[in-house]
């Protein structure tokens, strides 16, 4: 039976329509609006009267429109009893509107005539904050790409400062990227890519350009509209169609060695997002640069050194004429070795230890009168490695065929005090009177390690809970769904966000929002296993990954401890709040399923939850 509201009811609900905080609306069958409330004309930037002139279609974005029909089809059917969707509207200036609304079918009137009832609520911030979400990681996936691939790159100086400008344009919206070294008082274009790539071997004073400041200063200097700042070499920058500009330091050994710059046609190209990337893989490479010049320096020394012993060799008959040549030689070598910013190390065709500069004193911490004429296997390598070491030295005095020479490789090595540290080496051998001798450049790899595993963990891992990702997840839960097709065990996973979230952020602000976040995370995480996977999704969705279980009723024990825990209080901006959480649940038994079949069932799942109140889990078995 109807409904039935006395008048004075029937006022109450109508204010409530008129003044609720969402927009509220009411169409005909057709779409055409029969009412609407001032919040929704707001949202859209419409009168009231002014909307009500236009129709729902005629506001909705035409990538909407179909999808709109498909649902609204639903509810007229009465498969759907109401549809929450996500969409667009237009504004009137243009712009679409990202909305989340609930819709539902019914029949009033003396007529018994069939309209819809909406609930409009704004989410484009929401969608923003994951856009910017996305495109931070996207982002640090670049960086961390990057820096692995320079890390491991064996080429030449001229080729790895072309690979640097050819990457930092993939990671900037730039139209030209350049690498300026400095030569005397002159800045050199010795790479570039894009509009940069023309000019390379341009040379212009340091003094006089935002270039020669930069180095100056040893400070990032960005240039928004270089037409009208003093500081820039505006010729310059008319011919290389700069109209703005970033430029960072590349810091070799402590000193300015030059500048990465990117440059756009046109002013304001740049935000503050690209000016700290290019601050951050300046700073890696101006390290990677220094190195590759140490690594270039040092491979033609061993080719040089290689070349005047063999020479020699061959030609001892000519001892005498070759005597000053060799000592000069010989001496200028040494000078070299004994300066190099890398540790030199010689070995004979036994393993014993014949070369030992100042460096691998400094990198190591045996001094030179310490080592020299010892194994060495009991020096600097690990004992895990010893019986490979060997292994190696035997094959190659025996066959000459090298597997670890003249090229550049990574391994671990012992020091005196510090353990086994991570280094860069390169190895070559030279044959004197039937038996190999050994030489080695070491550099210690410690740092960059460690900044490798610093970008890892910011590209995996959530920046404000600290948890894995959306891509980790999807790479954990797909390790996880294969793990149970072989264990044939109960899996779950979990799809969970927190109730009233908006509300909290509307009321208390995004500080109290992401505030209860991180507690919200930290108090789920105490509950859980070691072994289970906590994620956050994005927003106030998180996932969780359980495995291992011994059944169904596991599972929803865990789900009913993680909503008691969620009800209970939380204390943000010295107020107290109270939310709970929603949890969807799909269960897996052995059976082969897509990780994304597997969230989706979780997802359909939490929506039932959310569709009966909250504040609960539903389980649903793939």
């Amino acid at each position: 039976m109807p409904l039935q509201f006395n008048p004075h009811d029937q006022q109450l609900l109508l204010a409530a329509f008129e003044h609720a905080a969402i927009g509220a609306a009411i169409t005909a069958d057709d779409g055409r609006w029969l009412r609407v409330n001032q919040a929704l004309g707001d949202m859209l930037g419409y009168t009231v009267a002014e909307l009500l002139a236009t129709d729902c279609q005629s506001i909705t974005h035409p990538d909407d429109i179909e999808n709109d029909r498909h649902h609204l089809d639903l509810l007229r059917q009465g498969e759907l009893p109401n549809c929450m969707l996500e969409k667009r509207y237009l504004h009137r200036d243009g712009h679409p509107v990202w909305v989340r609304f609930n819709a539902f079918y019914a029949r009033a009137g003396e007529q018994n005539m069939p309209h819809f009832v909406l609930l409009v609520q704004d989410i484009s911030a929401d969608r923003e904050h994951l856009v910017q979400i996305r495109r931070n990681a996207r982002r640090l996936h670049e960086i961390v790409t990057t820096q692995a691939m320079l890390a491991n790159a064996q080429l030449d100086l001229a080729a790895f400062m072309q690979t640097v400008v050819e990457r930092r344009k993939a990671i900037t919206p730039a139209s030209g990227v350049v690498v300026e070294l400095i030569e005397g008082d002159e800045m050199v274009y010795r790479a570039g890519s894009g509009t940069g790539a023309a000019f390379v071997g341009k040379r212009l004073k340091i003094n006089g350009s935002l270039s020669g400041l930069c180095v100056q200063q040893r400070t990032l200097l960005q240039s928004d509209d270089t037409a009208s700042d003093p500081r820039v070499d505006a010729e310059a920058c008319r011919l290389v169609g700069a109209g703005s500009m970033i430029v960072a330091p590349l810091i070799k050994d402590g000193d300015a060695a030059g500048v990465l710059k990117v440059m756009a046609l046109q002013p304001h190209a740049f935000s503050a997002d690209d000016a700290q990337t290019l601050q951050l893989m300046a700073g890696l490479m101006g390290s990677a640069l220094a190195h590759q010049m140490a690594f270039d320096t040092n491979q033609i020394l061993l080719r040089e050194r290689s070349r005047a012993i063999e020479a020699l060799q061959s030609e001892m008959d000519l001892r005498n004429r070759y005597e000053n040549f060799l000592r000069a030689s010989e001496a200028r070598t040494r000078r070299i070795i004994e300066g190099s910013l890398d540790a030199f190390v010689g070995m004979n065709h036994a393993g014993i230890i014949t070369e030992w500069n100042p460096q691998a004193e400094k990198t190591f911490g045996w001094l030179h009168d310490e080592v020299i004429g010892k194994p060495m296997a009991g020096i600097l390598i690990p004992s895990a490695m010893r019986d490979a070491h060997f292994g190696g030295l035997i094959r190659y005095n025996q066959t000459g065929v090298p597997v670890m020479l003249d090229r550049r490789i990574q391994a671990m090595a012992l020091t005196r005090d510090r353990g086994e540290i991570p280094v860069e080496m390169t190895i070559s051998a030279i044959r004197i009177e039937g038996q190999y001798q050994f030489h080695a450049f070491l550099h210690d790899i410690t740092e960059r390690k460690k900044n490798e595993a610093r970008l890892q963990q910011m590209a995996q891992h959530d920046q404000l809970t600290g948890l894995p990702n959306r891509n980790l997840f999807f790479d954990r839960l797909e390790q996880a769904l294969a793990r149970n097709v072989r264990n044939r065990d109960w899996l779950a996973l979990m799809y969970l966000d927190i109730d009233h979230f908006k509300q909290v952020n509307d009321s208390l602000g995004h500080a109290a929002g992401d505030q209860l976040l991180q507690a919200f995370s930290a108090r789920i995480f105490t509950t859980i296993r070691g072994s289970d996977t906590l994620a956050r999704l994005g927003g106030d969705e998180f996932t969780l990954i359980a495995e291992g279980l011994n059944s169904p009723a596991d599972a929803e024990a865990l789900a009913a401890k993680i909503v008691q825990l969620a009800a209970s209080e939380f204390v943000l901006e010295e107020q107290v709040v109270k939310v709970g959480t929603s949890i969807g649940i799909a269960l897996v038994n052995g059976r082969p399923i897509k990780p994304d079949a597997v969230l989706e069932q979780a997802d359909q799942a939490l929506y039932a939850v959310k569709k009966a109140g909250r504040n609960g889990y539903r389980v649903m078995p793939v």
